[in-house]
């Protein structure tokens, strides 16, 4: 497993830093972005992958999150599913 499961985790892209979350078994939710019609995209599920684009996915800095606390695994998840 490249992430413990509920991983906040970033990948770079040419122009911007691209988030998703570990969810298990290979794979990610994250934010599709805008679509090609210019109306707004998805949250979605895919596999690693497919989200790191032939790029290196690396943990967020755990500073970076609110206030420093994490929530359960499960909590993080079915927010991301949620969305």
């Amino acid at each position: 497993m490249p992430f413990p499961i509920g991983a906040h985790f970033y990948v770079r892209r040419l122009f911007y830093t691209h988030h998703g979350i570990y969810i298990g078994d290979n794979r990610v939710i994250h934010y599709a972005g805008w679509h090609k019609s210019g109306k707004k995209g998805k949250v979605e599920e895919v596999v690693l992958s497919e989200f790191a684009n032939g790029g290196k996915p690396k943990l967020y800095p755990l500073e970076n999150l609110l206030r420093g606390k994490r929530l359960p695994a499960n909590e993080i998840i079915n927010e991301a599913k949620s969305w």
